[in-house]
């Protein structure tokens, strides 16, 4: 097959052209982030806001994610937990972004932006190259500077219940602040018998909510001098010296023993198989069957071939009476073979009885992650260009014909 140098250049320019779509043709993750913009009103110079976004990971592996504020505030805000963390698959994470302005900060409207970005945690390789995959979205920022304060505290819950004697009663108490100032609420809590004889008080003014912000404040009353019996409690919180709300609850101190924690691990799942290196989640469903609120946490181990690979464990989390929680942990498996997952749940000094659940752990290679499939589409879609382009060409390229009915051959030209 012989062609003229032109048409031959033509022709490898092409190919070349076709080849470095193939090869530098970015990957893209499925990631999201929501809301795509906030709007924060009226924050003081000097003062405090925060928002929240949750970012979302939709890949089948876990992904690194990145966070940074940019904009009129890239100086004022930070990002917590941290500005880079680790997201499971088909799981998501939240984010609060804090702003502060200076103090002599102009009034005005300031925008700024959370820059996301996300990449896979390992490097996608085929036939001898690779490439990090990576992508990024943003969330907008629209901050409203003010030099005039606003007050507005509201409360949006009050909770207490039964307890045993010689345990202190709890009073727990949920404020928002709405406003731009930062908030002391003064808070009385007043016990009374069934006679309405004042028995136990206590006041607290060291509690501050911050602007933007929802906080639970926790209160406790001895009772060792108490007997049991029913009681009321009475909740007075007052800001500057007004009073902006009042309630009153019931209350009961029971004997001992009347109360007790009680729990279950109710299910356990996992993936029934994975790939050497990547992430398996272990999740369990505690469901808190007592009459006290507690706090759950899983724990396990991990095994191949009767040893212990890799202890496992979740967060702890806190379940009230009668409610569930899923408590999830994760191991990442370094060889073949069947793994065995062994675990229970701790509850209040207390543990479930044992579950146990099995991962069958192969080596990667063979199944496409959600990368490697868009290379294989890039890839399948140079070819067709290159296909294309030389049908395009054949009348100016003498080394191609083209036979009838639909079919050609490659060939000498006679």
């Amino acid at each position: 097959m012989s062609f003229r140098s032109g048409n031959a250049s033509h022709s490898k320019m092409l190919l070349a052209a076709a080849f470095a779509v193939l090869i530098a043709a970015p990957a893209v993750l499925a990631i999201g982030l929501s809301p795509a913009s906030v709007h924060i009103e009226g924050i003081l110079r000097g003062g405090y806001a925060e928002t929240s976004f949750k970012v979302y990971n939709t890949e089948a592996e876990p992904l690194l994610f990145s966070f940074k504020v940019e904009g009129d505030l890239k100086q004022w805000a930070s990002v917590y937990p941290q500005n880079t963390f680790l997201v499971p698959s088909r799981q998501s994470q939240a984010v609060r972004v804090v702003i502060q302005p200076p103090l002599d900060a102009a009034n005005g409207v300031y925008n700024g932006s959370l820059a996301l970005e996300a990449g896979a945690e390992k490097q996608y390789t085929g036939s001898g190259t690779g490439a990090a995959i990576h992508t990024g979205v943003q969330g907008r920022i629209i901050v409203n500077v003010t030099d005039k304060e606003q007050y507005d505290l509201a409360v949006l819950a009050v909770e207490t219940g039964a307890v045993e004697e010689r345990n202190p009663i709890v009073v727990k108490v949920n404020f928002e602040n709405r406003g731009n100032v930062r908030a002391k609420p003064q808070v009385k809590v007043e016990v009374r018998d069934r006679r309405g004889a004042l028995v136990k008080s206590l006041e607290n003014s060291d509690f501050e909510v911050l602007p933007t912000r929802s906080d639970w404040l926790e209160l406790k009353l001895p009772t060792e001098d108490l007997v049991p019996g029913e009681y009321s409690v009475t909740i007075s919180i007052l800001v500057k010296g007004q009073q902006v709300f009042s309630r009153t609850l019931p209350a009961e101190i029971l004997e001992i023993g009347s109360l007790n924690r009680k729990g279950e691990l109710s299910e356990l799942t996992a993936p029934a198989t994975a790939e050497v290196g990547s992430f398996v989640k272990i999740e369990a469903t505690f469901n808190n069957t007592g009459s006290l609120a507690t706090t759950a946490k899983l724990t396990g181990e991990v095994s191949l071939d009767g040893a212990v690979v890799a202890p496992i464990a979740s967060d702890e989390l806190s379940v009230a009476p009668g409610e569930q929680a899923k408590l999830a942990a994760f191991f990442k498996p370094t060889q073949v073979g069947r793994h065995v997952a062994k675990v229970s749940v701790l509850y209040s000094r207390k543990k479930t009885g044992e579950k146990q659940v099995q991962v069958d752990v192969t080596t990667a290679g063979g199944q496409q992650t959600g990368g490697g499939l868009l290379y294989i589409a890039l890839g399948a879609l140079a070819l067709l260009l290159v296909a294309v382009t030389l049908y395009a060409l054949r009348d100016k390229l003498p080394g191609i014909k083209v036979g009838g009915k639909g079919q050609g051959h490659l060939g000498k030209k006679k």
